[in-house]
Parts: structure tokens; C-alpha cells; sequence
């Protein structure tokens, strides 16, 4: 089983320190090392944020035409994300740092939504189009700042249709397979799609965060209906309630820690 829990919440409540991915990135990794070196995760996930791509993508633009040139890797957030990334491979070495991306559904669905689109509409789709080149250019510069692995969160992808949705993660799939970074998928379970290395949904592997907060040991969180799989990874955040002793028997879990 590979562990790959979101731990910045918790980090924040073990160092005291709530720092903004996007306004200090250097300081959000290195506040990760506490809760990084309780759980010792088998990826390093360097966030979870949703809407961070989409905000980055209809942020500097008024007409949804333009959505296709900003270049996400060099707008403020998607800099951040790199910068985070960079320093989480350098302050972990022989740990593997997972990128989180959000998938091109989830991305063109907000900008729908921000553009007052129909995602079954002509508009629509032409932006899940666009979204599926910007995303795969973006996850492929997060890899050339030091990510072992891509995590892409296909959690939200609205009303597009299933095909569409597919067919919207090849560029992603392509893009990582020609420079070899593997790439893992969560998503809500209405998506199939082909091509990634490792999957995770709802019965198989992405689990609640909230369960966290009320077991009394990593044995607990096995034991949630979902939890089995190859890949075991949070849908979010673990909470700041946590209780560390939880995460202490996570990263005890292939031997006691030293």
C-alpha cells in the first residue's frame, strides 16, 4: 500500500505556522516537515486546493478566449507551486513528492462556472479542450521542478460527459508518459479513464479526512469501508484534530520509527 495522506492542516497545527501556498511556498514546505516526519508518508502530496488552477486561469482574463494563452506554470500560483515542490524535493531526498494538479474536468467545470458556460455546450467543451492542453503543460513543468509523481484530482468535473472527460486527460497522460513521471488519478468515481499508473475513488483508496479525526490509530483508518487499495490517499486535508499519535502509528507501520 502506498500512504499518501494531504498533511498540511496538520503540519499547521504542530508548528503553529498557517503559511499561504501562494504567498510563501517556501515556507508552506518546510512547515510540512513535522507532520512529514510523524506519518512518513510514502509520497510527499505538496497540497490540495481545488480551485487554485481555475482561479489562475479566468483570474487574469475577461473573455474565456484568451483562457488558452495564460500559461498556468508562470501565472503567481502555479510559480508558488513549483517553488513548493522544488523545496520539498530538496528538503526530502529518496522521498517521493507528489504534485497535486487538478484535473482539466474540474478545472474547465470553474471556469464554466466563472464564464456563465454550459459545460454540455459548444463554449463548454472548446474550454475542456483548452483546459486539457494548459493542465498537461502545467503538470509536466511541476515535474521539471523535482515531482517524482503527478496526483491529479478529477473530484468536481460537473456535468461534462464521461467521453469528454476521457478524452480531456490523454494530452495529460501523453505529456507525462513522454517524459516519464508517473501519474495517479482520484477522482469521485464517475470517471474512467485509461493511462495512469495508479487510481484511487471513493471504494478504492481515497478516503474521508474526517476519519482521522475520530480514530484512535492508523489501524482505524484501515478498517474504513473504502480505505483497501494500492493506493491509499486523503481526499483533502487531515484535520488539525488529529490526533498525532494516529499519524505516529501511520509511520509505523513498515517498522518503528528511530
Amino acid at each position: 500500500m502506498t500512504f499518501a495522506p494531504v498533511l498540511s492542516e496538520v503540519a499547521a497545527e504542530l508548528t503553529g505556522r498557517s503559511p499561504s501556498l501562494v504567498d510563501d511556498p517556501t515556507t508552506w514546505a518546510y512547515t510540512l516537515r513535522d507532520a512529514v516526519e510523524l506519518a512518513r508518508p510514502d509520497w510527499i502530496v505538496s497540497h490540495h486546493d481545488l480551485g487554485l488552477e481555475a482561479s489562475a486561469l479566468t483570474g487574469p482574463v475577461s473573455d474565456v478566449d484568451a483562457v488558452g494563452d495564460v500559461v498556468l506554470a508562470q501565472t503567481p500560483a502555479g510559480l508558488a507551486v513549483g517553488e513548493a515542490v522544488r523545496t520539498l524535493a530538496g528538503l526530502f531526498p529518496g522521498v517521493v513528492v507528489a504534485a497535486s494538479v487538478t484535473g482539466p474536468a474540474t478545472v474547465a467545470a470553474a471556469a464554466c462556472r466563472a464564464f456563465e458556460l454550459d459545460p454540455q455546450g459548444d463554449e463548454g467543451i472548446d474550454l475542456l479542450d483548452v483546459s486539457a492542453d494548459v493542465i498537461a503543460a502545467y503538470a509536466a513543468a511541476l515535474a521539471e521542478h523535482g515531482a517524482d509523481r503527478v496526483l491529479v484530482w478529477e473530484t468536481d468535473p460537473g456535468a461534462f460527459d464521461p467521453a469528454d472527460i476521457a478524452s480531456a486527460h490523454r494530452p495529460l497522460v501523453r505529456r507525462l508518459g513522454t517524459i516519464g513521471t508517473p501519474a495517479a488519478l482520484c477522482h469521485d468515481g464517475r470517471v474512467e479513464v485509461d493511462g495512469y499508473g495508479a487510481v484511487a475513488d471513493p471504494q478504492h483508496g481515497l478516503v474521508d479526512p474526517a476519519v482521522f479525526a475520530t480514530a484512535a490509530t492508523f489501524a482505524d483508518v484501515l478498517a474504513t469501508p473504502g480505505a483497501a487499495g494500492p493506493l491509499l490517499v486523503t481526499a483533502g486535508p487531515v484535520p488539525a484534530s488529529c490526533d498525532p499519535a494516529v499519524l505516529r502509528s501511520a509511520g509505523e507501520r513498515n517498522g518503528p520509527q528511530r
